[in-house]
């Protein structure tokens, strides 16, 4: 046990963490080597890397929004592409559905004529049987 001679009796002695500096040596607290000019001169270095990375990311947006750019224009002549087809598309429909109306009309009057044919048939049938 340390003598203090009740001076620090019952005083627990708390130190700052331990620090390193830029060469790697521990050091406890405040560095006083360091000078206003070092301190300046890692502000710079610090500044330049955030004006570094800055440029970076607006180099690389700059990159991603020529490709989303261009990606965009190029959907955009597929979108119109899908509309002219699908106006294409609807024009013949709309034929076609003209068309099976036409066509269920001719198989009506073609089962009016095959009946009435059916009539006559059955009807000179008999007449023939009858007469002979």
């Amino acid at each position: 046990m340390k003598m203090t001679y009740g001076l620090l009796d019952g005083m627990v002695l708390h130190y700052p963490p331990l620090q390193h500096d830029s060469t790697g040596v521990p050091q406890h607290g405040i560095n006083i080597a360091v000078t206003p000019e070092d301190q300046k001169e890692k502000k710079r270095k610090i500044d330049a890397n955030y004006r570094q990375r800055c440029k970076i990311r607006k180099e690389e947006l700059g990159i991603n929004l020529q490709i989303l750019r261009e990606e965009n224009a190029h959907l955009k002549r597929e979108n119109e592409s899908c509309r002219k087809e699908n106006d294409s598309m609807a024009q013949k429909l709309q034929s076609k559905e003209v068309e099976i109306g036409n066509l269920k009309r001719e198989i009506g009057n073609s089962k009016k004529v095959i009946s009435n044919q059916e009539i006559c048939w059955n009807h000179c049938h008999k007449t023939l049987l009858c007469n002979n």
